[in-house]
C-alpha cells in the first residue's frame, strides 16, 4: 500500500476508535457514576492516570525504537529491522523490571497519595495491584513498536477499539456485580492482553522470531542513543497531561474529579481524534526523511497543519458552544464543573493535536533531542501555574496551567526547532495554523448567537443543532480556505483511499 492508503487506513480505525469512545462514555458513565459513586468514580480515573505514568517509566524505549525502525524499514533492510527489533524486546525486559517495582511502591503508598472515604487501605492497594498486572506483559510492547514503524496504525487502532468494548463490557459487569473499584481495575487489567499478544503474532509473522535475531553494539548504541531525550519528551508530554486529575484529586479530593472529566469529555474526545492524524501520518514522514524528500516533507507537514488546524476549528466550536447542554442532559447540571473548563479545554484540544504533529516529526526522524529543554521548560511552567490556578479558581486550574505552557513555550519554541532542523519556516506553519480564523470567527459567533436563541433541550435538538454547526463549518473549510487545486488534490487521494470496488 501506498504512504496515503496506510495514513488513510489509520485515521479512519482512529476515528472508529473515537466514536466507539464517545459511544462507550456517553453510555457508561452515567450507570458507573451511580453504581460507584463520585468517589470511587473519581479514584478510577485518576488511577488511569496514574498507571499511565508507570508506563511511561520506559526509558524512552518505545519512542527510540519506533524511530530505529522506521528508519531500517525505510531502507527496506529487513535482517537490520529484526536485529533492532531484537535489541527492542531484551530492552523492554529491563523496563518491565523497573515498572513493576515503581508500580510495587505505588501500591504501597496510594493510600497516602489518593485517599479515598469510602474504600479501606488495603480495598485501594489490591485494586492498583490488579491495574498493573499487565506490566508484566511489557516486552510485547515492541511489537507495537514495529507496527507503527511499519504504517500498520490502523491494526493498532482495531485492536484497541476492540480493547475499549471489552474493557467498558466487563467495567459495567463488575460495577453492576457490585465489586467497585476492584472491578474496573480487573477490566482494565484483563482487556489489554489479547491487544498485546495479537500484535506480537502479527510482528513474528513479518519478521524472523527475536530470538533468532543478533542485536549488533551498533543497534544497542542506536536505541540508547535515542532512548534518553525520547524518555524525557515522552515523560514531560504525559506528565503535562496527566498530572491534571491528580492535581484536582490531591488538592480538592477524588470526587472533584468527576465534574472536571465530565464536562472535558467532548473536548478530549475531539483532541485524541486530532491527534490520532499525527499518529496516521508520521511514518509516512519519517519516511519521506529517511529518503532525503525534505521539500515534499516540508510540504505535507504544512498542509497536515491546515488540516489538523481546520478539522479542530469546525468540531471544536461547536463543543464550545453545546458542551454545557451536553453535559445537562447527559449526566446532570450538578456533573458540569463551569464555562472556563469548557472554554480552557476546547483551546488546549485544538493547541495540542498540532503541537503532536510538529513533535512527531522530530521524534520519528531521531531529532527529537533538540525538542527536550523546551518540552521540560513547558512542563514546569504546566504544573506550577496548574497548582497555583487550582488553588485559586479550582478545577479550572491545570487546565490553566496547560494554556499557558502551550503559548508561552510550545507555540514559538516547536515551530522554531522544525526550522532549524527541516528548514520549514516557522512562519509558514503558523500562517497555515491560524489561516482557518478568517471563517471559524464568525461562524463561532453565528453558533453562539444560535444556541443563545434557541438553546437545545432535547437529545434530538442537540445532535442536530451541533451537527448542522460541525457541517457548516466543514463546509466553509472546503469552499473557503481550499482552493481548487487543493479541493482536486484532496479528491484524488481520497480516492486512492477507497478500494477498488468503490470506483466503479
Amino acid at each position: 500500500m501506498t504512504r496515503t492508503k496506510r495514513s488513510a487506513w489509520t485515521l479512519a480505525a482512529g476515528a472508529t476508535f473515537s466514536v466507539a469512545s464517545a459511544l462507550t462514555a456517553v453510555i457508561a458513565s452515567p450507570y458507573l457514576l451511580r453504581w460507584l459513586g463520585a468517589d470511587q468514580f473519581g479514584a478510577y480515573r485518576t488511577l488511569i492516570d496514574w498507571f499511565a505514568v508507570i508506563a511511561f517509566l520506559d526509558f524512552g524505549v518505545g519512542g527510540a525504537l519506533m524511530a530505529a525502525l522506521a528508519q531500517r524499514i525505510g531502507r527496506g533492510d529487513g535482517q537490520a529491522t529484526s536485529r533492532v527489533l531484537a535489541a527492542g524486546v531484551r530492552a523492554y525486559v529491563r523496563v518491565a523490571a523497573i515498572q513493576v517495582a515503581a508500580g510495587l511502591a505505588l501500591v504501597l503508598a496510594m493510600p497516602q497519595v489518593l485517599p479515598v472515604p469510602t474504600l479501606s487501605a488495603g480495598t485501594l492497594r489490591l485494586a492498583v495491584a490488579i491495574g498493573l498486572l499487565p506490566l508484566l506483559l511489557t516486552p510485547l510492547l515492541a511489537f507495537r513498536a514495529l507496527a507503527e514503524a511499519r504504517q500498520r496504525g490502523y491494526l493498532t487502532w482495531m485492536l484497541l477499539t476492540a480493547q475499549l468494548l471489552f474493557t467498558t463490557a466487563l467495567a459495567l459487569t463488575f460495577a453492576r456485580a457490585g465489586w467497585g473499584l476492584i472491578g474496573l481495575c480487573a477490566a482494565l487489567a484483563v482487556a489489554q492482553v489479547p491487544t498485546l499478544l495479537v500484535l506480537a503474532w502479527d510482528g513474528r509473522r513479518a519478521y524472523p522470531p527475536t530470538h533468532a535475531a543478533q542485536p549488533t553494539a551498533e543497534d544497542r548504541q542506536s536505541l540508547r542513543t535515542l532512548s534518553g531525550p525520547t524518555f524525557l519528551h515522552s515523560l514531560t508530554d504525559r506528565l503535562g497531561l496527566a498530572s491534571d486529575n491528580m492535581i484536582v484529586a490531591w488538592m480538592l479530593g477524588p470526587a472533584a474529579v468527576a465534574p472536571f472529566f465530565l464536562t472535558q469529555q467532548l473536548a478530549m474526545l475531539a483532541q485524541a481524534q486530532l491527534r490520532g492524524l499525527s499518529g496516521a501520518t508520521w511514518a509516512g514522514l519519517a519516511d519521506l526523511a529517511a529518503r532525503g524528500h525534505t521539500p515534499v516533507l516540508e510540504k505535507r507537514l504544512c498542509e497536515l497543519t491546515g488540516l489538523v488546524s481546520s478539522l479542530g476549528v469546525a468540531v471544536l466550536v461547536p463543543i464550545a458552544v453545546y458542551n454545557r447542554p451536553f453535559v445537562t442532559l447527559w449526566v446532570g447540571t450538578d456533573s458540569y464543573a463551569g464555562s472556563l473548563v469548557t472554554m480552557l479545554s476546547c483551546l488546549n484540544a485544538w493547541l495540542l493535536p498540532l503541537f503532536a504533529l510538529w513533535g512527531w516529526v522530530l521524534l520519528g526522524t531521531g531529532h527529537i533531542r533538540r525538542w527536550v529543554p523546551f518540552a521540560i521548560a513547558a512542563t514546569t511552567l504546566n504544573v506550577v501555574v496548574s497548582v497555583a490556578g487550582t488553588a485559586r479558581l479550582g478545577v479550572a486550574g491545570p487546565l490553566l496551567g496547560t494554556a499557558v505552557a502551550n503559548v508561552a513555550v510550545s507555540s514559538w519554541a516547536l515551530p522554531q526547532v522544525l526550522e532549524r532542523t527541516f528548514g520549514t519556516p516557522a512562519r509558514r506553519l503558523w500562517h497555515r495554523a491560524l489561516t482557518p480564523c478568517r471563517w471559524g470567527l464568525p461562524g463561532a459567533l453565528v453558533t453562539w448567537a444560535a444556541a443563545t436563541w434557541a438553546p437545545p433541550r432535547t437529545w434530538a435538538s442537540l445532535v442536530v443543532m451541533c451537527g448542522t454547526s460541525v457541517a457548516v463549518l466543514l463546509l466553509c473549510w472546503w469552499r473557503i480556505e481550499l482552493g481548487v487545486e487543493s479541493r482536486r488534490e484532496w479528491q484524488q487521494r481520497l480516492r486512492a483511499t477507497l478500494p477498488a470496488w468503490a470506483h466503479r
